[in-house]
């Protein structure tokens, strides 16, 4: 390339702070004919290294005038200039009639094929009239967003209520101050180089983020982005004055702390599993399992158990993206609060025990009934019951209670830990959030529960709060709208044209698909009321006169020793089947387990629906 014949220009205005670079290798370009096409359509005016005016192109004449002045406002740029860097100035547009302009004056170093600079081109752009301070405060004072007027030393001479607002005090506390005593102590100072170049109108804005100090008894933390720009106010004086706005990101900022915590909390209990399960493992593989049997069996116990801490941590983010995105279905089912309640006592007594906690469900109203996916409900009381487990102390009892009030049932969680510490009860129910990171990790948890447990009431038309008690402990609690009570079993009861009333099965199935196939087999034979759970299975026996009872001994177990005795008290002789999908042992009550896959429905039907008290044989296909 002809070096000679080569041209470096750097862009000015946008360009000047991006430091882009338009360069030309074309070996029949010709600067004096780019130059003089740019005198023909340009306003510019040609500077020698020192600042003077030599000559003006065409373009600036034709606009302005040919004696037309432009006067930077404060330091020139001639320092800057000479070491190659483009410079935007503010600066007065004087035009030959008198009038004076505010006008943003743009420098570009013209370079030899040396690279040194040899002149100047000065590019004027008019800005838009300036606003006097009143009229300027009055327009930010209409802003939504949080504002203020600066002075030159970058104290405040007019607020907005926004920005008063967004921190906590009066607007008239704040005139004067420096902007330095808004930003919250501990917080890094302005950057006095760019805040410099900001008042020499080297740069136009100026964008920093920091915490701000809030008023007397705020307690939050207040993150806002700040733009400082500058503003011709007008005036005698022409002062620059420097505006300010002020963007709340702390929400933002909050989420990002939340999201890092939560992957700090995340490996933590990913990696400790693991390497818990590798070193038993490892150890078992290794020469400790012939010289010590026992030991062998409390490491394979270890490993067991921290598989379970890795299935319920994937499970706890798998249901939250689940339910979050609205892909997670929902089986709404009546059902009584009381079995409800009674299960999730009974459920959740083992993990109870393991903290050295007791539960106890208090009286509730018996007759109360709820539309709820019972197995999403009990994932609800399951979150909320261990919660008050681990941070209750040893010996101490967690109440269970119910109350109906205004067509609403509330269920409450009531335990004897510290409580919820004032600065996280508004984001208590936010995913990823935990109270105190080092103390929860300790107790384990991902800080995932009480966000599923909102989603999951949400969805079943419900809501759900929390309270502090000034002596000590704390209570969630649950509110779903009640419904009538009045069971499927009553509503299904039909009779025969005789009079004589049709033979009643109880079915116990978590599975609706066959729940559905099995009542639609026994047709009009038999009244067929399906339970999804043990608990909701007990409550019918209680009410209601059963011929049969079918239970599914796979999918729905715990509970089942108890739904036994409720029979066995309510109902003595009642036949009890089990069904399954597998070979397995059951209560000795149990008369038969048959196989799902094997049974003919047919068979079954007509043998039960012929003698429904008969201890009879069911033939199996």
């Amino acid at each position: 390339m002809d070096t000679s014949r080569a041209v470096s220009l750097r862009t000015t205005a946008e360009g000047a702070e991006q430091g882009m670079t338009t360069q030309t290798d074309r070996p029949d370009f010709n600067p004096g004919d780019a130059l003089r096409a740019m005198e023909r359509h340009q306003p510019i005016l040609w500077l020698d290294r020192t600042g003077q005016v030599r000559t003006t192109t065409p373009g600036f004449s034709a606009l302005w005038g040919k004696d037309a002045t432009f006067e930077v406002s404060g330091p020139a740029p001639w320092a800057q200039l000479a070491g190659g860097e483009p410079q935007n100035r503010q600066g007065v547009l004087r035009t030959p009639d008198g009038r004076r302009h505010a006008a943003l004056g743009q420098y570009l170093p013209i370079r030899d094929a040396d690279q040194r600079v040899t002149g100047i081109a000065l590019t004027v752009t008019p800005r838009a009239p300036a606003a006097r301070p009143g009229e300027f405060a009055a327009m930010i004072d209409l802003a939504p967003a949080a504002m203020a007027l600066l002075d030159a030393d970058f104290r405040l001479v007019h607020c907005n209520g926004a920005l008063a607002k967004l921190l906590g005090r009066d607007r008239a506390e704040l005139m004067g101050r420096a902007l330095e005593d808004l930003v919250a102590e501990g917080e890094p100072e302005l950057p006095p180089a760019d805040c410099a170049r900001l008042q020499q109108r080297s740069i136009s804005l100026l964008q920093i983020e920091r915490r701000l100090r809030r008023g007397p008894g705020e307690t939050r933390n207040t993150w806002a982005q700040i733009h400082l720009s500058h503003v011709e106010t007008g005036g005698a004086e022409d002062q620059a004055r420097f505006v300010a706005q002020f963007q709340d990101v702390s929400e933002q900022r909050e989420v990002q702390h939340i999201k890092s915590n939560f992957v700090a909390t995340v490996s933590h209990e990913l990696r400790t599993p693991l390497t818990s399960i590798k070193g038993a493992l490892g150890m078992i593989g290794g020469t400790m399992a012939d010289v010590d049997p026992s030991r062998t069996e409390r490491l394979l116990s270890i490993a067991v158990k921290n598989c379970d801490r890795l299935t319920l941590l994937v499970n706890d983010i798998l249901d939250m993206e689940k339910i979050s995105s609205g892909q997670s279905r929902f089986h709404l089912a009546e059902a009584p609060i009381w079995t409800l309640l009674e299960q999730a006592e009974v459920t959740n007594q083992p993990f109870g025990r393991e903290h050295g906690v007791a539960f106890a469900l208090s009286e509730a109203p018996r007759e109360a009934w709820v539309r709820v996916d019972v197995e999403r409900f009990q994932q609800v009381m399951s979150n909320l019951m261990s919660n008050a487990a681990k941070f209750s102390p040893d010996g101490s009892t967690v109440m269970l209670s119910c109350g109906v009030s205004e067509g609403h049932v509330t269920i409450s969680v009531t335990d004897c830990g510290p409580g919820i510490a004032p600065e996280f009860r508004e984001k208590i129910f936010m995913p990823f959030s935990q109270a105190d990171d080092s103390s929860t990790r300790a107790k384990g948890g991902t800080g995932l529960g009480l966000n599923i447990t909102r989603q999951i009431v949400e969805r079943m038309g419900g809501e759900i709060g929390f309270e502090n008690h000034d002596a000590g402990g704390c209570t969630f609690w649950v509110r779903l709208p009640e419904i009538a009570p009045t069971t499927r079993a009553e509503r299904e009861i039909e009779r025969i044209g005789d009079g004589t009333r049709r033979p009643m099965v109880l079915h116990v199935e978590h599975d609706r698909d066959f729940a559905e196939v099995l009542r639609m087999a026994f047709d009009r034979r038999a009244v067929v009321t399906h339970a999804v759970t043990m608990a909701e299975a007990a409550w019918y026996a209680r009410q209601n006169p059963f011929d049969l009872v079918l239970i599914d001994w796979d999918g729905i177990q715990t509970g089942g020793t108890n739904l036994l005795n409720v029979i066995e008290a309510m109902q003595p002789g009642v036949p009890i089947y089990g069904l399954s999908t597998r070979d397995a042992a059951v209560d000795p009550r149990v008369r038969r387990n048959l196989i799902k896959s094997r049974v003919r429905l047919e068979q079954m039907v007509d043998a039960f629906a012929a003698r429904p008290n008969a201890d009879q044989a069911v033939r199996v296909a």
